[in-house]
């Protein structure tokens, strides 16, 4: 009896040092915070953080599907939704994780569409693939 409470005090005192020095992970960089928080966000609801494109906004929604309808002549693989926050309809395209890439895309459409402007969104990964299937 004995030796099975020296053995069990020994095999514990070694399990509870061995936890003791593992060593502990500090980190200071807001890329990796902010990134922690994205993955958070996205577990939590399914959502990410997007930049997207407002072609034209209007409270004609014949004016959206013109203008719906121009975009799609320039670029007819691309997705041009049309969006209702009332009391404007808007025509959203793009889906782009960086802003600079949404900036690049909107100074190629500028000529086109004078009043286009990029925003911030999160969306659904689903919305998010079907702008990414390539």
């Amino acid at each position: 009896m004995k030796s099975f409470i020296i053995f069990f005090f020994t095999t514990f005192s070694f399990l509870a040092k061995t936890q003791e020095d593992k060593p502990k992970l500090f980190y200071q960089n807001q890329k990796i915070d902010t990134l922690i928080a994205k993955y958070q966000l996205l577990r939590e609801n399914n959502k990410i953080s997007v930049f997207r494109i407002v072609l034209f906004s209007s409270e004609s929604p014949e004016k959206i599907k013109k203008i719906k309808k121009s975009y799609l002549k320039l670029f007819p693989l691309e997705i041009v939704e049309e969006v209702f926050e009332p009391p404007y309809f808007k025509a959203v395209t793009g889906a782009y994780l960086d802003k600079k890439d949404a900036d690049k895309k909107r100074k190629i459409i500028n000529n086109q569409f004078k009043s286009s402007f990029v925003f911030e969104e999160y969306i659904s990964i689903e919305i998010f693939k079907k702008y990414h299937k390539n």
